[in-house]
């Protein structure tokens, strides 16, 4: 009777075994020598370890691990990627507008770009040049040499969105002149992102009070974004310098109407 149990208890365990080590090369180290295998020598370790779910040998779940791993550690199992990718850099924030007089072309909220087009792009002057011919240069720092010069550097800097340049070519003793300039910056701006401007008529030459005081008069065209609204924008700018230094917008007389186009 104890050898039976003994033959039973082998067979269970060698159909363990084979169940174990059916797709490795330990079978083949088997069938050579079957008794190291029946007198519990350690296997492998990539063979891992085999579960016996029921006391039937013919139900074994095999927990092995592929033949062509050497080392002993499990392997490390990719965890899966949760939710968007992050973004890099920071994120964009929406303009803000902000109405501005519109004086002197003179008033202005948002974001600090400017829309400058390409050097040999016409300029939005109407003076028919190129805006490296025309008022590029002033804008990169070399003075206005007469009034018209400057009405026109400072219509361009609405039309690309330059808020410095305006601010640095008002005269600090004019109506326009704001001692906030991040407040003064701003509702330039907003007057810009506000407005397209749809071209500058110059309707007389400078009218020199004096060597350093001249008056000029203009027109242009504005559109509301988002509207049809098209206005006739009339103007009589007061030009001022100081001891023959750079000119400077000094106030303006402005007048509105609807457009007839």
């Amino acid at each position: 009777g104890s050898v039976s149990r003994m033959s039973t208890r082998r067979s269970v365990r060698v159909l363990l075994v084979l169940a174990t080590c059916a797709r490795s090369e330990v079978y083949g180290a088997f069938l050579q020598s079957p008794q190291s295998l029946l007198h519990r020598k350690p296997l492998p370790a990539w063979l891992g370890k085999a579960t016996l779910k029921s006391r039937g040998a013919s139900r074994v779940i095999l927990n092995c691990r592929p033949a062509d791993i050497d080392d002993d550690s499990e392997p490390a199992l990719d965890k899966p990627k949760r939710g968007l990718p992050k973004r890099k850099g920071k994120a964009k924030r929406s303009e803000r507008i902000k109405p501005g007089s519109g004086k002197g072309f003179g008033t202005v909220g948002g974001l600090n770009f400017d829309r400058r087009p390409k050097p040999d792009a016409l300029c939005a002057c109407s003076s028919g040049s190129t805006y490296a011919e025309c008022c590029k240069p002033i804008h990169d720092g070399l003075p206005a040499g007469d009034p018209i010069s400057l009405l026109r550097s400072r219509y361009t800097a609405y039309c690309y969105r330059l808020p410095d340049y305006l601010m640095q070519t008002t005269s600090a003793t004019g109506s326009e002149w704001q001692e906030d300039g991040v407040s003064w910056k701003k509702e330039i701006l907003g007057f810009c992102d506000k407005f397209v401007f749809e071209g500058l008529t110059i309707e007389s030459e400078a009218a020199f009070v004096d060597d350093n005081k001249a008056a000029v008069t203009f027109k242009t065209q504005i559109v509301e974004k988002g509207s049809i609204k098209m206005m006739d924008v009339c103007e009589t700018s007061m030009f001022v310098r100081a001891d023959a230094g750079p000119w400077l917008y000094h106030e303006g007389n402005v007048g509105y109407t609807a457009s007839d186009a």
